[in-house]
């Protein structure tokens, strides 16, 4: 449930009207709101919000409407405080599919927002960044790491797909071991063992590499790569990927790598992974396409 200015100040009516009077059902609740409320309340609609605060658990019906005491010591208060303390409450008990992508520990990337969406929120500057923060960090940090598998997974895909559109006899051997320290073998036309790495626009040349990894990388010298597919932000706010949701995909081999990794000394020495930027001049352009008619379920977003 979006928090636009609307729907806070049509949450606000509906608890407003549930602490006057015990309500029934739905329809004496939002009758009862619409009561209580100035004559800006004909025009909101009030019974969506209404069932919407019952999906997401600020409202219990039974024989009564009972409204959470949440939600309810929101009202307490000065109308302005309220919204927005209502429009906070709305963000972390139905989060928008697009939070887990826009927030990040480095902030809010703007860019990962519908401009409708965004438009919507703007009655909540200057703080709503801080507010956004605050969702992700209650609702969102804690499936990170199965969004970025999700990810990962989509980019192996892609870039298995795209190998044998080309022609290329290609092995997805991730699915069946993490051990060998790549994603994807090719057998045909030549010998070839990548790893894939996905990202988006804010991390575009940017990967965590770990110790398997670069040790395959050395083992295999220049039958092992590097490939990066990186999404567009499109492709965070969508259910179905294909081919128009990917920005590019660029290689780096192994002897480009190897400079990078700082070897281990007796003061310093890293373990599962290492985090690297690679500049955008030392990536290649991958030398096969897309395959156009490809496209998966992006399982991460809801249905």
């Amino acid at each position: 449930m979006l928090p636009k200015h609307g729907v806070a100040h049509g949450v606000f009516l509906l608890a407003y009207a549930a602490t006057i009077a015990p309500r029934r059902n739905l329809q004496e609740w939002t009758q009862a709101a619409r009561l209580h409320g100035s004559l800006l309340s004909e025009a909101i609609d009030l019974i969506t919000p209404a069932r919407q605060l019952v999906d997401c658990g600020l409202v219990k019906l039974d024989n009564w409407v009972e409204v959470s005491p949440q939600l309810i010591s929101r009202i307490d208060q000065d109308r302005p405080e309220a919204l927005r303390d209502i429009a906070q409450l709305l963000l972390l008990a139905s989060p928008p599919s697009w939070l887990r992508f826009a927030v990040g520990e480095s902030g809010v990337a703007r860019e990962y927002i519908p401009a409708p969406d965004l438009i919507s929120l703007r009655w909540l500057e200057p703080g709503l960044d801080d507010m956004l923060m605050l969702a992700y960090e209650q609702q969102c940090s804690s499936s990170a790491t199965t969004i970025s598998e999700d990810i990962g997974r989509a980019g192996e895909l892609f870039v298995l797909a795209a190998l044998r559109y080309g022609g290329a006899t290609a092995t997805h051997v991730s699915l069946f071991t993490d051990s060998v320290g790549y994603d994807i073998e090719v057998s045909h036309p030549a010998r070839l063992r990548l790893e894939v790495k996905a990202a988006g626009p804010k991390t575009a040349g940017q990967f965590h590499l770990t110790r398997n990894e670069y040790a395959a990388s050395r083992r295999h010298g220049r039958e092992w790569a590097l490939v990066q597919i990186v999404f567009n932000s499109a492709a965070f706010l969508t259910q179905e990927l294909n081919a128009t949701h990917v920005e590019s995909m660029k290689v780096i081999d192994s002897e480009i790598i190897e400079p990078i990794i700082l070897p281990d000394t007796p003061y310093f020495s890293w373990e599962a992974s290492a985090r690297l930027r690679v500049p955008a001049d030392m990536w290649t352009a991958a030398d096969f396409k897309l395959d156009p008619n490809f496209q998966i379920q992006w399982r991460i977003l809801p249905a």
